[in-house]
């Protein structure tokens, strides 16, 4: 009994590091997952910003479907890729068409 005692505690320490382990694993971005939000916001804006636009309808599309990519890094809670994405998104935006980003960052009337 006291060689089983040392084996056991031994046991439940590795199973409870490779739970935090796993948790930390899941909960932290790494820099590969922050480079292709990156790729992501510039090149959903790059369509947005290259398309031309019949109507509101449209346009209200092309940006739900950027918003629908940035909530995919929300639900999986990683914050910093959703960063990423919104900063590469506005970016592009502000720099190829200032006047598209002004109306992008008003509030709602």
């Amino acid at each position: 009994m006291k060689r089983l005692l040392p084996i056991l505690f031994t046991l439940a320490l590795a199973a409870c590091g490779s739970k935090e382990a796993k948790q930390i694993e899941q909960s932290e971005e790494t820099t590969a997952q922050i480079e292709a939000a990156l790729m992501a916001g510039r090149s959903d804006a790059r369509r947005i910003v290259n398309m031309e636009f019949r109507d509101s309808m449209e346009f209200h599309d092309a940006i739900l479907h950027a918003n629908a990519r940035r909530s995919e890094y929300t639900i999986a809670n990683r914050q910093r890729c959703r960063q990423a994405y919104d900063s590469a998104f506005m970016s592009t935006i502000r720099i190829v068409r200032p006047d598209l980003a002004t109306a992008l960052q008003q509030p709602d009337r």
